[in-house]
């Protein structure tokens, strides 16, 4: 990650709970919260949050990410 540890950490956290919960469940929406928080450029978790929007057809939601 180029010696930057935000990154590293969030990218830590997301590998360590990444299939925990259904993509739809909240639980699994405060996961992605959480590694936003903790690195807010990491792109990753910014377009994984974005994904139920897209496939519940809410897409003014999921243009935000």
């Amino acid at each position: 990650m180029n010696k930057d540890t935000a990154k590293y950490e969030a990218c830590e956290y997301v590998s360590a709970h990444n299939n925990d919960y259904y993509q739809f469940d909240w639980r699994q929406m405060d996961i992605w919260n959480k590694a936003i928080a903790m690195c807010p450029y990491f792109a990753y978790p910014i377009r994984e949050y974005g994904v139920p929007y897209l496939k519940a057809g809410n897409f003014i939601e999921w243009k935000k990410y």
